[in-house]
């Protein structure tokens, strides 16, 4: 997430103009490269055999007309929106499947599937049996202003009706009338009596978004010293930020950490074909290079084989020493952490265009409304 500035990049994962299939030397998943469409038509192939269709068998042509009557019935049944559920892909799969009537891979503007209503109540299998407890919770019964700030301080307010809450679920919509104008709640100080800032835990939020090119959704975290200082009267991103000279600290706890605990590309090209499962975490020691420093990003990038327009659930855990991010649970990959890592940063999700990827930019083909939705944001830290 740069600010005004594009995707720092510095060694490829594979060769590709595009620089979000670069990373860090430590880097250590790429996007998987994809087949044709010919996975896609096996499975339907072998799942009308695996049905054991005799229609074809000898015996009389009434008997097999019924027998084609009923396996036509029960395939069309199973090609309803919804009826089956999606699949792992292994690499060098489409990893498509039909849900809400649009395969994956050629995008998906889907209704969510049923919500869960709150979070689960166990403790996520990641840190269970660690100590941890929840520390802060939203479950979006309504938009709390006194815990999101509209936009972050540098940022325009959004246009009326970008923001809002209905059945329980945030949406941040991104609109062509608007301009496709980016849309971004923070928990950063801007006014609220408590603002949430967090060091170290286990950050979580259950998502989804249209799966088509144009929407760029995110879950996560920034340096509240640094938004401290950028917005103070005395901001100088050229010299360091005073709050730790204060504090007697290292200006490295200052630089404008960033930690992704997930961003996504509403669809975007890899190796000839477009891919809409793209899961990217990062971690970056000084975003934007602020106060003399140049920034390095540490990061995880891979197809996910998942669909990414049903509800899943983003994670990461944020130890001193180390930051792993999730998906629904599993794990993605892991980076080491930065000097810069050790301070308290705030919360955030968004809507933006992606414009360090220009492939996944709205363009015509775009729909006239994108939309990212959050169905409940978690905390946790250990006792």
């Amino acid at each position: 997430m740069r600010i005004g500035h594009p995707k720092d990049v510095t060694r490829p994962c594979a060769p590709h103009r595009s620089p979000v299939h670069a990373a860090t030397a430590s880097t250590r998943y790429c996007i998987q490269a994809y087949q044709s469409k010919r996975d896609e038509i096996n499975r339907y192939t072998n799942l009308a055999r695996g049905l054991g269709c005799p229609a074809n068998r000898p015996g009389t042509a009434a008997l097999s007309r019924l027998f084609a009557a009923v396996c036509l019935v029960v395939v069309s049944l199973l090609a309803l929106p919804g009826a089956l559920p999606p699949f792992a892909a292994h690499a060098g799969s489409t990893h498509a499947a039909v849900t809400n009537g649009a395969r994956v891979g050629s995008g998906t503007v889907g209704r969510p599937a049923v919500l869960s209503g709150k979070p689960p109540a166990r403790t996520p299998r990641p840190i269970r049996g660690d100590g941890y407890r929840v520390v802060f919770k939203d479950t979006f019964k309504n938009l709390r202003r006194r815990i999101w700030c509209s936009h972050q301080w540098w940022e325009s307010r959004p246009q009326p009706g970008t923001q809002y809450v209905r059945g329980g679920v945030l949406h941040l919509v991104r609109r062509r009338s608007d301009g496709y104008a980016d849309v971004t709640l923070s928990s950063e100080p801007c006014g609220q009596r408590k603002p949430k800032s967090f060091k170290y835990g286990y950050m979580e939020a259950r998502m989804r978004y249209d799966t088509v090119r144009g929407n760029g959704p995110a879950f996560w975290m920034l340096s509240t010293r640094h938004q401290q200082h950028a917005r103070s009267a005395g901001w100088d991103p050229s010299s360091p930020n005073p709050i730790c000279a204060r504090l007697g600290e290292p200006d490295s706890h200052c630089f404008a950490s960033e930690l992704d605990v997930f961003e996504g590309f509403g669809n975007i090209e890899y190796g000839g074909r477009r891919t809409d499962d793209l899961f990217t975490g990062a971690l970056h020691r000084n975003t934007s290079g602020y106060y003399g420093e140049g920034d390095t990003v540490r990061g995880v990038l891979h197809g996910t084989g998942r669909n990414l327009s049903r509800w899943h659930v983003y994670a990461a855990r944020w130890t001193k020493s180390k930051v792993s991010f999730y998906v629904d649970g599993h794990r993605q990959g892991s980076v080491r952490t930065f000097d810069s890592t050790r301070q308290r940063m705030h919360l955030l999700l968004y809507n933006w265009n992606t414009v360090w990827e220009d492939e996944n930019m709205p363009n015509a083909s775009t729909p006239d409304r994108l939309d990212v939705s959050v169905d409940w944001v978690r905390v946790w830290q250990k006792r």
